[in-house]
């Protein structure tokens, strides 16, 4: 007869299978860098998990995982001295579904163009779809903060976008 698992075995589990696709899209967006993401985190998972065995209270495990994941992106790039950019024509990077379409391809560009907060608040918003205040919670700053740089951001990519835009035959 097997072992019941422990709760903390179980909850680390559901959380994992729930987000770690999600988690690993965030990193790998950051970073540029699938092997560097994939680190990251697995890094995360281990704390979150010594975490979870300790019966240290997380009220909100998602928002912890995606500051966490956050952080420690940060902290990648700031220890690498420079940041990495995602190089478009790289085989090993997930990017989106239709690659052969030169919309899709300048519009990573620009995106990556684009300094890292900014990139950041599109990512979270546009590709992991998190709310206003999941995004505040995320960057500890307030929802009227995520509205204006947002908004920026948005702005900027679209200036960026147009500069880089395929000419139409």
């Amino acid at each position: 007869m097997d072992k019941p698992r422990p709760v903390a075995q179980d909850t680390f589990l559901r959380l994992l299978n729930l987000h770690k696709d999600t988690l690993y899209d965030l990193a790998i967006k950051m970073l540029g860098d699938s092997e560097t993401a994939a680190d990251v985190v697995q890094d995360v998972f281990l704390r979150f998990y010594g975490l979870l065995t300790n019966h240290t209270a997380i009220a909100d495990p998602r928002s912890w995982l995606f500051i966490s994941i956050r952080n420690a992106c940060l902290n990648r790039i700031r220890d690498d001295r420079r940041q990495v950019r995602l190089d478009p024509d790289r085989p090993d990077v997930p990017c989106e579904k239709d690659t052969d379409d030169p919309r899709l391809r300048t519009l990573r560009k620009a995106l990556f163009s684009l300094d890292a907060a900014m990139r950041e608040i599109v990512i979270l918003r546009e590709y992991q779809e998190l709310s206003y205040k999941e995004i505040a919670d995320v960057l500890d700053i307030t929802v009227p903060a995520v509205r204006s740089l947002l908004y920026k951001a948005r702005q900027q990519l679209r200036e960026q976008y147009e500069k880089m835009k395929p000419m139409r035959l």
